[in-house]
């Protein structure tokens, strides 16, 4: 992917960050069905590709799938946009040790390779990419740990794989 085909498609993300927060903030009713899990809203009927925010402490940290979660999805991997953003701490974690991807089974799998922004500053934009999980589990959960002195942040997907 050139620099230019990424810019614009960090700008598409940035966008539909916006988006979301905007429509969030806009809506009349949160649905009854919710849990919340560290400071994230878990639909218990999610199983689309929603973007998942998380704020607790200085860094703000949202995750957003950029494939389904099928086996025929790019190249057997699964991909994850991830926005860091703050404007108090340097985001200087190594991304690749700070999150994992993990099955309805807790079956940990690491990252396999990730883009974006280095080490550094107040906003990172990233995509980090996972092998897929055969066969496709029920739930997926990406646990980011130790970003911004929170130890533990859980996104969770259900991808309503019923067997």
């Amino acid at each position: 992917m050139n620099k230019t085909s990424f810019s614009l498609f960090l700008a598409g993300i940035a966008f539909l960050t916006l988006l979301g927060f905007w429509a969030a903030q806009n809506s009349i009713s949160t649905p009854p069905d919710n849990e919340v899990i560290s400071d994230v809203r878990i639909r218990d009927d999610n199983t689309d590709l929603s973007e998942l925010v998380n704020n607790e402490g200085a860094v703000t940290v949202t995750l957003v799938p950029l494939n389904t979660f099928d086996s025929e999805s790019g190249e057997g991997l699964w991909k994850f946009a991830l926005e860091l953003n703050t404007h108090s701490v340097e985001l200087s974690m190594d991304v690749s040790q700070a999150f994992v991807l993990l099955d309805d089974k807790n079956n940990t799998y690491p990252v396999t390779s990730w883009e974006g922004d280095p080490p550094g500053g107040h906003h990172r934009e990233i995509v980090l990419a996972f092998q897929s999980i055969q066969p496709k589990p029920k739930r997926v959960t990406i646990v980011a740990r130790d970003i911004g002195d929170i130890p533990e942040r859980v996104f969770v997907w259900n991808v309503g794989n019923d067997n």
